[in-house]
């Protein structure tokens, strides 16, 4: 029996170092029993190895992980057993068929009834016409579904799914949110790894944002969002050259802007809408060149650029940082 516990885990001042790089810095995190719970990070933000330390690959420096109330690094083989694993890598046997691969790992797991479970496996993986071809005829999309439902063939209590739709096209990524949030109504909690903010918009009860090995913010997307604004964002599209002269602009209206290459944008609090035509008025009168204007909802990417300087995908690509300006 597992402890009657609200969390299915919990991580208190997690440290991991590999010699004079901390690549994990004091992180405290709960993921709630029943909930899908994200990690959003650009490569490199500590989500990799913050999952090898919860998977026990990795002997944390400091620290405590919580898995259902035992602390897995003392029980590691019956945590183990509680904890499906998916990885963007996660390779399916290729010269077998969907239905031996989950044979083989019904017998690592002694699964009773294998017959029975793979026959449920397959089903819930849309696979069940395709079970006896070989896995390497497969598409990406539905190899990645095998080896989903290949990860739960021991029925554990929580999923862990490191970037799981990288590599995808748009429509098997969305196919495979769809598992995703089957596999979650029947009761398995997810912690999923993410570098797409629509992912964790789409799928994740609650987020945290890591970067440089440090949780910046925990919430639901929604909270997170209104963290940026209780209004819009206003967006103003310029040559690179004129970013200087419309963030000074926008500072003389008591807002901070943010300039990323050719673009500024910054927050208008609910209430204060009519600042956009004054801008607008004001850009048109001080003769800066202005290609496009426009407002939206915070964004995820909002988000992100709030509390590390930067957008998530820049962070992704390599791209230059942001400049944030401060309220004058």
């Amino acid at each position: 029996m597992y402890p009657m516990v609200k969390n299915a885990l919990e991580i208190k001042n997690l440290v991991e170092k590999f010699g004079d790089f901390t690549a994990v810095r004091d992180i405290s995190f709960n993921v709630k029993e029943g909930e899908i719970f994200g990690l959003l990070g650009p490569n490199g933000a500590g989500k990799s190895t913050t999952l090898n330390l919860i998977l026990t690959l990795l002997t944390p420096t400091s620290g405590s992980i919580n898995l259902y109330g035992i602390d897995i690094h003392k029980e590691v083989h019956r945590a183990k057993k509680m904890i499906g694993f998916m990885t963007q890598e996660t390779v399916v046997e290729q010269d077998l068929t969907p239905r031996q691969n989950l044979e083989i790992f019904g017998e690592l797991y002694h699964i009773e009834n294998i017959k029975d479970k793979i026959a449920e496996s397959l089903k819930d993986a849309e696979l069940t016409d395709f079970a006896d071809y070989k896995a390497g005829s497969m598409s990406g999309g539905m190899q990645r579904r095998l080896a989903l439902v290949r990860s739960m063939i021991q029925d554990p209590k929580i999923i862990i799914l490191d970037e799981p739709t990288t590599g995808l096209d748009v429509q098997n990524r969305t196919a495979l949110w769809e598992k995703i949030r089957s596999l979650n109504k029947k009761g398995i909690t997810v912690l999923l790894t993410t570098q797409y903010l629509e992912e964790a918009d789409a799928l994740c009860d609650r987020i945290a944002i890591i970067d440089k090995g440090e949780i910046k913010a925990i919430g639901t997307a929604s909270e997170l969002k209104a963290s940026v604004s209780s209004g819009d964002i206003v967006e103003i599209v310029t040559q690179s050259d004129a970013t200087g002269k419309v963030a000074s602009v926008l500072e003389d209206f008591g807002l901070s802007p943010v300039v990323k290459i050719d673009i500024v944008t910054a927050a208008i609090e609910k209430g204060e809408i009519a600042k956009f035509s004054d801008i607008t008025k004001e850009l048109i009168k001080e003769n800066i060149p202005i290609l496009g204007i426009s407002m939206h909802l915070p964004t995820l990417d909002d988000v992100f650029i709030k509390l590390t300087g930067t957008g998530l995908r820049d962070k992704a690509e390599g791209k230059p940082q942001i400049q944030m300006r401060s309220k004058k």
